[in-house]
């Protein structure tokens, strides 16, 4: 299986400017992380119906 992933993303509001740097890090981090699990289960979840349609046909 391939699995390719791109995502862009756009702040709402500027972060502040005390330790913007690592606060943007790691909130994209954290941001791509659950929509990258999100994405996952989604996968799985489609594949367990198809599985279940293939069972019953």
């Amino acid at each position: 299986m391939r699995l390719d992933y791109d995502a862009q993303f756009e702040l709402a509001a500027p972060l502040p400017p005390v330790g913007r740097r690592l606060f943007g890090v790691s909130a994209i981090r954290r941001t791509m992380r659950e929509q990258f699990e999100a994405m996952l289960r989604e996968i799985a979840r489609r594949q367990a119906w198809l599985a279940v349609g293939e069972d019953a046909g």
